[in-house]
């Protein structure tokens, strides 16, 4: 029985034992001891005795795929944890498939409390979030490895934006709790595409491609592709219908939407590509505000278990998406490097347009990504390979992605646990 289909099933158990026993939801002043509070590092056995006067506590998460599926294991996990590590006091409800608000509207969702914790696109909403959005754009930085590279940004890209006012603060005008701000940056964004892998400028002139965000919109217009609006939910039919020649999406995406059916010839880039898919994870800040305090600290120090499952599951997604295109006769090439030389000198514009808007911010992510390259060496981490090999080698890194969350919970949430 391989990994995934391993994790799969006690996800799948997981939720269901979640679902069976979720009791209602209480605001923090119906409890008797709301001032309750732990120290970083408590125990499991001081959680629950610091929270055994609390009325119980429901939470309304919300996941983009079905039950047990890679995307959903990560909020398994974690309602899992919260449900043992509060003795019962805190429970789940996980609505799957976006089935409270599409990806576009969880934002919304989130601020007028249907939902409690989930991912949303602020991405698609650049003049109600610039600040987020500008962050998304320095995601031209760094390289495209796999492994290394994807952690670089996981750790700083969080890290700048928990500490950036600008950034956590646009969240908090729209009702909303960030967590992690760009969840979860991916050098993994590629052209998936119905005809044939397109890997040469010739190959690009005139296709029509599904945009993720603003900044996408431009790298694609470079490359003489014209660009689409559709969202997530829309990606299949227009590939399907051929509105769209191409999807320009993360490799999670393509398995979330569902178009690889459709849409297996994928290309990308090795040292240079397109902006990171970004999304962001938040709680709603109506919701948290109400937690009694020793139960934010509970929800924040759990975190580390959303992430480790995370992790894992972005690695296991990803390779099930490349097993995928390989099995079905699709292709998974690299781009010629005049494509590559196209995107690095939009780049480089596009990089210096972002420093006189908020040269603190770039400076902030410059500094952090250089932080996060060496805390990624010093854990031992490395590539084995390339995207297009990452079936035969990936198990490898397993043992370093559980280091690198216990590293990325000590450096960049610990700093932000509610005291």
């Amino acid at each position: 029985m391989n990994q995934p289909f391993v994790r799969r099933m006690g996800g799948a158990l997981a939720a269901m034992t979640l679902m069976a026993g979720c009791a209602a939801q209480q605001d923090g002043g119906g409890n008797s001891d709301a001032s309750a509070s732990v120290e970083a590092g408590a125990s499991k056995e001081e959680y629950i005795e610091a929270m055994k006067d609390l009325e119980p506590i429901e939470i309304q998460m919300q996941s983009l795929n079905a039950m047990g599926e890679n995307n959903s294991i990560p909020l398994e996990e974690y309602a899992a944890a919260l449900e043992e590590w509060s003795g019962g006091k805190i429970t789940s409800k996980i609505a799957y498939s976006s089935s409270i608000a599409s990806a576009a509207e969880t934002g919304e969702a989130l601020a007028d409390g249907r939902v409690d914790f989930a991912r949303h696109t602020p991405v698609y909403e650049p003049e109600e979030y610039p600040n987020n959005n500008r962050l998304v754009d320095l995601s031209i930085l760094g390289g495209r490895e796999p492994i290394t590279d994807w952690l670089q940004r996981v750790g700083a890209f969080n890290a700048t934006g928990l500490d950036d006012e600008g950034v956590a603060g646009e969240f908090e005008e729209h009702g909303i709790k960030p967590v992690f701000p760009v969840w979860k940056p991916t050098p993994a964004t590629v052209l998936a595409c119905t005809e044939k892998p397109v890997v040469t400028l010739d190959d690009m002139q005139g296709l029509t491609a599904r945009a993720t965000g603003p900044i996408h919109v431009e790298q694609l217009e470079a490359l003489g592709i014209t660009p689409s609006g559709l969202n997530i939910a829309e990606i299949y039919e227009g590939l399907q219908r051929g509105v769209i020649d191409c999807g320009e999406m993360a490799l999670s995406t393509a398995q979330v939407s569902g178009i690889l059916d459709v849409a297996n010839q994928i290309s990308f880039g090795t040292e240079v590509g397109f902006a990171d898919s970004g999304a962001s994870q938040s709680f709603s800040q109506s919701f948290w505000d109400d937690l009694p305090l020793v139960a934010q600290q509970l929800l924040w120090d759990r975190l580390d278990v959303f992430v480790e499952s995370t992790l894992l599951s972005t690695v296991e997604v990803e390779v099930d998406v490349i097993e995928t295109v390989h099995g079905n006769g699709g292709a998974f090439e690299s781009w010629d490097p005049a494509v590559e030389q196209v995107l690095a000198d939009f780049n480089e514009k596009k990089l210096e347009e972002i420093r006189q808007e908020d040269e603190e911010l770039a400076t902030a992510l410059e500094d952090s990504m250089d932080t996060w390259a060496t805390a990624v060496s010093d854990l031992g981490i490395t590539d084995n390979g390339t995207y297009a090999e990452l079936p035969q080698w990936y198990e490898t890194v397993s043992p370093g992605l559980q280091d690198f969350a216990k590293r990325f919970a000590e450096d960049v949430l610990e700093p932000h646990r509610p005291e």
